[in-house]
Formats: structure tokens, C-alpha cells, sequence
């Protein structure tokens, strides 16, 4: 798993960003294949957006998370570690996590 550090800083009078890509989740990883039952057992793409309290996603983060889903990924926006697990292990045993 990545930590992505997104965002920007104000230096003088212009904002200088961390990333030049919009959207992208906190975490990005790779789950590992052997966690899935056969015939899928290549490694699959994990995108995790972490919001606090009343945090809403952007139409960017939107946009980012259904790609990683219509793709067969996992994406999630986690508020909690227990709400995380609870969709990851959905996730993994093929069930709908949403």
C-alpha cells in the first residue's frame, strides 16, 4: 500500500500541488491474488479515499473511485477502520460492499 499525499500548499502568492492528478485516493496498493478464491487469483487493485466526519467526496474522487470499480478493483471511501473492514472482507468473499 502508497500513502498519497494529495493537496497543495500556498508559497508567496501561488498554490504549489502535490499531485498533478485529481482525484486519486489516499491509499493505493495491490491486494494480493492469493486472498481470492480460483479462478481469480491475479493481484487486484485497492484505491481508498479517508474521510473525517461530515468530509464529502469531490466529483473527481467520484470519478476516481467508480474507474477503479468498473475496472474490477476495490474502491472505497472509509470513515472508519471498522467500516473499511467490513467492505474489504465483502470485497473478498464476492459479495457487494457498497
Amino acid at each position: 500500500m502508497l500513502r498519497v499525499n494529495n493537496g497543495a500548499v500556498k508559497i508567496g502568492n501561488r498554490f504549489v500541488r502535490f499531485t498533478d492528478a485529481e482525484g486519486v485516493a489516499d491509499i493505493l496498493g495491490y491486494l494480493p491474488g492469493r486472498l481470492f478464491a480460483p479462478p481469480a487469483r491475479h493481484p487486484v487493485f485497492c484505491a481508498v479515499e479517508c474521510k473525517f466526519g461530515a468530509g464529502r467526496l469531490s466529483k473527481s474522487q467520484k470519478a476516481f473511485l467508480a474507474n477503479v470499480r468498473a475496472d474490477g478493483g476495490f474502491a472505497w471511501c472509509a470513515r472508519s477502520v471498522s467500516e473499511l473492514d467490513e467492505a474489504l472482507t465483502a470485497f473478498l468473499r464476492g459479495e457487494s460492499y457498497e
